[in-house]
C-alpha cells in the first residue's frame, strides 16, 4: 500500500488451525521502502559569485520528509533541506566568491531510514560570475577625428575576452587593456564625420560564465 509503514518487518507464517495453527517468524525479513524519487525541474537554474541565501526550489516525486538535498563540488554552502510535499523541495544557498565556474549537479536524497534512494539532476545548475557594473567613465570626451585617445572605465566585474562596443557610428575602439576585474583602459578613435553627440558605452562579459551584459549611457561625447 501506499501508506505502508517503512522499515523492516517481521514475516510470519501460521499453520492452519487443524494442522496445529503453530507459527514461525522470520524477524526483520521484508525492508519497506519510500518509492524512488524522481527531479523534474530546478528553479533558480544559475547562481552567481557571492550570492548570498539564495532559495533553491527541486521539482519531482516521491519526496518525504527527512530526505535532503545536495549540490556538487565545492564553494557552495548548502543549508538545511526543507520538504514542502511530495513533488517539491526547497534549500538555501549560498555561494563562495571563489567558486568555480561551471556546472553544478543537484540530488535528492531519501532518510536512511526510508531506503535512501535518491535523483540526480545532473549539471542542471551553473554558477556564474558576478553581473558586471560600471561605476565611471573618464576622458570620454574627444572631438570627430581624435585618434587614440584614452578613456578609462572604473566598474566590476570585467574580464579577459570580454566586448565594448559603444552606441551609433563613428566611434571604434582599438585597444582594451584590464587591470584586474575593476579597471578597463580603453583606447578609441573619433571618426571625422562622426556625429556629435552623447553614446552609450557598453561592456559585454564573455558567454562562458555568464555573458551579462552594462550600459553606461550619455558616456563617450
Amino acid at each position: 500500500a501506499s501508506d505502508a509503514t517503512l522499515g523492516k518487518h517481521d514475516v510470519v507464517y501460521t499453520q492452519s488451525s487443524t494442522g496445529g495453527g503453530a507459527q514461525a517468524t522470520l524477524s526483520a525479513a521484508l525492508d519497506v521502502t519510500a518509492a524512488t524519487p524522481t527531479i523534474t525541474a530546478i528553479s533558480p537554474t544559475s547562481l552567481r559569485q557571492g550570492d548570498s541565501a539564495q532559495t533553491l526550489t527541486v521539482s519531482g516525486t516521491n519526496f518525504i520528509s527527512g530526505g535532503t538535498l545536495s549540490v556538487s563540488g565545492t564553494g557552495l554552502q548548502v543549508g538545511s533541506t526543507t520538504v514542502v510535499s511530495s513533488t517539491q523541495a526547497t534549500v538555501t544557498v549560498s555561494v563562495d566568491s571563489d567558486a568555480t565556474i561551471g556546472k553544478r549537479s543537484v540530488s535528492y536524497t531519501h532518510p536512511s531510514n526510508a531506503g535512501g534512494g535518491s535523483a540526480t539532476a545532473t549539471d542542471s545548475l551553473s554558477v556564474l560570475y558576478p553581473d558586471p557594473t560600471i561605476t565611471a567613465v573618464t576622458g570620454g570626451a574627444h572631438p570627430p577625428g581624435t585618434t587614440g585617445a584614452t578613456v578609462t572605465v572604473t566598474g566590476t566585474g570585467f574580464r579577459s575576452g570580454g566586448v565594448w562596443t559603444t552606441s551609433g557610428t563613428g566611434i571604434t575602439i582599438t585597444n582594451v587593456s584590464l587591470t584586474g576585474a575593476t579597471s578597463a583602459t580603453l583606447t578609441i578613435s573619433v571618426a571625422s564625420s562622426a556625429t556629435t553627440g552623447d553614446r552609450d558605452l557598453t561592456y559585454t562579459q564573455p558567454t562562458a560564465g555568464g555573458g551579462d551584459s552594462v550600459t553606461a549611457q550619455n558616456a563617450l561625447q
